[in-house]
């Protein structure tokens, strides 16, 4: 899915607008597999009212346009896979080692996950096997948090995150397309 009309890197794909809700249902119909990544970046732009609105509702908004048109297709997909975040723990510094079962945090991006996973809850009452994959910083040469998080210290200005103490958990880049290919 795409936010522009036209064909990009030579690949075609389906144009929605989510602020207008506008998704034809038909065109995803054919897809047997859904994997849904959609959100915006967490780190680009101060936390303001606005911006904390924009980050959850481009998670919230995108799974609800999804379930609105699969729900409009006869054919349903044999599966829907959903990025979450570790942040649904919440911003915590502790000896503590998370488990799926464990309670979300309280602070805005443990909400945010918890808005965002409770969003995807529709997709799984079709009966269609959802999965919800809450992730860590992804790392990679190419890009990602590694790439900037490695600025700094290419001119030699680097230095702990926070207090150097805390728990980040993180993935390659590979090993999680791997395991959204499993899932």
């Amino acid at each position: 899915l795409s936010r522009r009309k036209k064909k990009e890197y030579g690949i075609e794909s389906i144009f929605w607008d989510v602020e207008n809700m506008e998704l034809d249902s038909s065109a995803i119909e054919p897809f047997d597999h859904v994997i849904h990544l959609a959100g915006a970046g967490i780190v680009e732009e101060p936390w303001t009212d606005e911006r904390k609105k924009i980050i959850v509702e481009s998670r919230t908004k995108t799974t609800q346009l999804l379930a609105d048109a699969i729900d409009k297709n006869k054919k349903k997909p044999l599966s829907f896979v959903s990025a979450s975040a570790v942040g649904y723990y919440g911003f915590v510094t502790s000896e503590h080692i998370f488990k799926e079962s464990d309670p979300p945090g309280g602070d805005f991006l443990a909400e945010t996950c918890l808005k965002w996973e409770k969003s995807v809850d529709r997709i799984s009452q079709k009966g269609i096997p959802t999965s919800k994959i809450r992730i860590g910083l992804v790392l990679s040469k190419q890009g990602g948090a590694l790439k900037e998080m490695a600025k700094p210290m290419h001119y030699g200005f680097g230095a702990a995150l926070g207090s150097g103490r805390q728990y980040m958990p993180w993935i390659h880049f590979d090993d999680l397309c791997l395991m959204f290919i499993f899932l």
